[in-house]
């Protein structure tokens, strides 16, 4: 199996890229839910997760680049 390393790379930086802006967007969910109240404290603690198992993928990927 024969990789290009300057593709991957490339590969790896778009997805990082993506994932920085994906988490940003919840983040940015989660605050406009938390000006409404705290009734939607469930949906804000969904949005957490979700962006927190976004973080965990995007790490995996920096360590991924880093090697």
């Amino acid at each position: 199996m024969n990789l290009d390393k300057h593709t991957t790379i490339a590969r790896l930086r778009s997805a990082i890229r993506s994932q920085e802006s994906a988490s940003r967007g919840l983040r940015a969910q989660i605050n406009a839910l938390r000006a409404e109240g705290p009734s939607t404290g469930q949906e804000r603690c969904n949005l957490n997760v979700c962006r927190k198992t976004l973080g965990s993928e995007t790490r995996i990927l920096l360590l991924a680049l880093a090697m």
